[in-house]
């Protein structure tokens, strides 16, 4: 399992104007890397002051509660939800949290099994899955998988 303390990125704090003002609109994107997913956590500056990664804590106590439809969350000063979206002009995702086999040239006489076949046992760290698959006899593996998204 993920440490908790490993298991969210945030690429900072975004402000939709001066961030010395309290009312200031802000989000920040943050990335779960338990579900593999970014979410953005929307407040004001009086809640995300700049260099404060204040939304990690925020975001930990509602995400193993929300759809993974939701694609951004709302909170108040006091870091209560106060809504959330499913909208898909709310992702910020700058990249899909696994790299498409087509894509890998290189691997093409390798061996393969499909995303979707592996069954994710555990959580090992970013990027590593402890999964199991059935193989072409029907045994069943268990394997640890890696994966890179950059």
């Amino acid at each position: 399992m993920i440490n908790p303390q490993d298991r969210f990125w945030s690429e900072g704090q975004n402000y939709r104007g001066p961030s010395e003002n309290p009312s200031t609109d802000t989000y920040c994107n943050v990335w779960d890397w338990d579900q593999l997913r970014m979410v953005k956590v929307k407040g004001t500056a009086k809640l995300f002051p700049p260099e404060e990664d204040r939304e990690l804590s925020i975001l930990a106590r509602f995400v193993d509660y929300l759809s993974p439809e939701v694609r951004a969350i709302t909170v108040d000063d006091d870091g209560l939800l106060t809504g959330v979206s499913t909208d898909l002009k709310e992702d910020d995702t700058l990249f899909p949290a696994y790299i498409p086999f087509s894509l890998c040239r290189s691997l093409a006489d390798c061996r393969t099994i499909q995303y979707s076949k592996l069954q994710e046992l555990d959580r090992l760290g970013p990027f590593i899955d402890l999964v199991s698959y059935e193989n072409e006899p029907g045994v069943p593996q268990k394997v640890v998988f890696k994966f890179n998204v950059f």
